[in-house]
């Protein structure tokens, strides 16, 4: 049998003594430990930080810790606190991240940040979400796995901040719908426009209905949207529709085929050709014509890029025969040096391809067309021809529009000739669904600059690709237009 277990006196210490000594040095540890441990190991402030609008990116210490609503904890020091959104004037403010020594680690140091942010003008939001929607609109589509953000229904919550009117955020929005052509964009798109809380009825006479009373002010039909729904269906309602021979496709497909594949009567003897600077400026009659179109009938467009025929037309001008040269585009840039190529670097006008071929402000190929330029210089280039008057009394120089670059090259087939993957910048701000929306909205245009621009040029005189507006390329250039003062431009 094995004796008893008993502990023997410690320091001259009793058993008894010695470990109530030790309980209660363990016991103090913990209590430390719970009460300055963190205070100690982990100094710092938990801070909340809300806004209007919300979204906002909060930055401090160097830092960037999220987007409002935000709760996060700072650790101990000081530094500039920062909350802004594009459009809105930032808050910005000094602040000293202390701590909490006692009992930190279940009631730490606390501060909290309730924001209104101003808008910087009054078209400042709609300029930022331009650029933004643009930017998201050319990466769709989305899915599972690259989801799209809830970024429409984000700019009607900030446009409301601004004080904006709710019929005024509305025709806002409707302006952009040319770039929504995804089934994700489209969900988030009807929630900002009040059309739907959560998703869309199913099927395609019931979203119709909803849409029509929006984009056409209380008339019943809208020919071409049945082309948008469906472009914006997931696959597996598109796939319903086009499969199950949807009497009500069928039906809305046919009275657009009637109603919109006939061009009106126009015949208009073409203007002579110009002389204007050195450049030949070819005439181009008025004309109505098919933009876009590529097959009779035509097929159903269920894919970007789009092509649907559309009736468009343009008004008589003049289009440069050939793009601007290189020798040309020197000569602005010796009257105008802030488009040398690292000031406009420098102010966030063009990447880091532009002019990467000159030698300072030298061409390369003076006789040769110019390339590598963006769309903010090509259109400064025509802001400083113009104010240099060399346009004809009663004219003036643009960057040609998209139909109007087609119109002349249906016209006039020597002005293009056919070569994959070269292209040629326009001044028409580019949305993927822009044949499946023409003439529809109920209000004009966005007049803000766009976050892309359409190209005209590939292999096809139809074919279209987007160019945002900082970027360049060895296979882009421009050509110039030629209108009277008093002739309007044609959307």
């Amino acid at each position: 049998m094995n004796p008893e277990a008993r502990l023997k006196p410690l320091f001259g210490l009793s058993p008894k003594y010695w470990l109530a000594g030790i309980y209660s040095i363990l016991l103090l540890t913990g209590f430390l430990a719970l009460t300055l441990g963190a205070g100690l190991l982990r100094p710092g402030t938990m801070v909340t930080v809300q806004s209007i609008p919300e979204g906002a990116s909060v930055s401090w210490g160097g830092h960037n810790w999220g987007i409002t609503p935000l709760t996060v904890f700072f650790p101990e020091g000081t530094g500039t606190l920062r909350v802004g959104k594009l459009g809105f004037v930032p808050w910005v403010h000094r602040f000293d991240s202390g701590n909490k020594l006692i009992m930190s680690l279940f009631w730490p140091r606390t501060a909290s940040f309730n924001l209104r942010l101003p808008s910087r003008s009054g078209d400042s939001v709609q300029r930022a979400a331009l650029f933004e929607l643009g930017r998201w609109s050319l990466a769709a589509p989305y899915g599972l796995r690259r989801p799209f953000p809830p970024l429409f229904t984000a700019l009607a919550s900030d446009l409301s901040a601004t004080g904006l009117s709710e019929g005024k955020i509305k025709d806002f929005l409707l302006q952009l719908r040319p770039l929504v052509a995804d089934s994700q964009m489209y969900l988030d798109y009807g929630r900002a426009l009040g059309l739907w809380k959560d998703t869309p009825p199913q099927g395609l006479e019931p979203q119709a209905k909803l849409w029509e009373p929006v984009l056409n002010q209380g008339q019943t039909t809208t020919d071409r949207l049945v082309f948008w729904l469906v472009a914006n269906q997931d696959y597996a309602g598109r796939t319903k529709i086009l499969d199950s021979g949807s009497p009500d496709f069928q039906a809305r497909r046919e009275a657009w085929q009637k109603a919109n594949l006939t061009l009106p009567d126009e015949t208009v003897k073409a203007p002579d050709s110009v002389l204007v600077a050195g450049t030949t400026f070819v005439g181009i009659a008025s004309c109505w014509y098919f933009w876009g179109q590529t097959t009779s009938p035509p097929t159903i467009p269920v894919a970007p890029p789009y092509r649907l025929p559309v009736m468009a037309h343009t008004p008589t001008f003049w289009m440069a025969k050939s793009p601007v040269l290189q020798g040309d585009f020197e000569a602005f840039l010796v009257q105008n040096p802030e488009w040398e190529r690292k000031e406009a670097l420098d102010r966030g006008l063009a990447d880091e391809g532009y002019l990467a071929d000159w030698g300072g402000s030298k061409p390369p190929a003076p006789s040769q067309p110019v390339t590598r330029v963006s769309w903010n210089s090509a259109q400064a280039y025509v802001s400083w021809l113009n104010r240099s008057e060399k346009a004809p009394t009663g004219f003036h120089f643009t960057l040609v529009k998209e139909q109007q670059w087609e119109a002349a090259v249906r016209q006039d087939g020597f002005l293009w000739t056919p070569r994959a993957g070269t292209w040629e910048l326009t001044s028409s701000p580019f949305g993927v669904a822009d044949p499946l929306v023409w003439g529809e909205n109920p209000v004009p245009p966005p007049v803000l600059p766009s976050y892309a621009y359409t190209l005209k040029g590939g292999s096809e005189l139809w074919s279209r690709a987007a160019a945002p507006a900082v970027s360049t390329s060895p296979i882009v250039t421009f050509r110039l237009g030629l209108e009277k003062n008093t002739q309007e431009a044609n959307p």
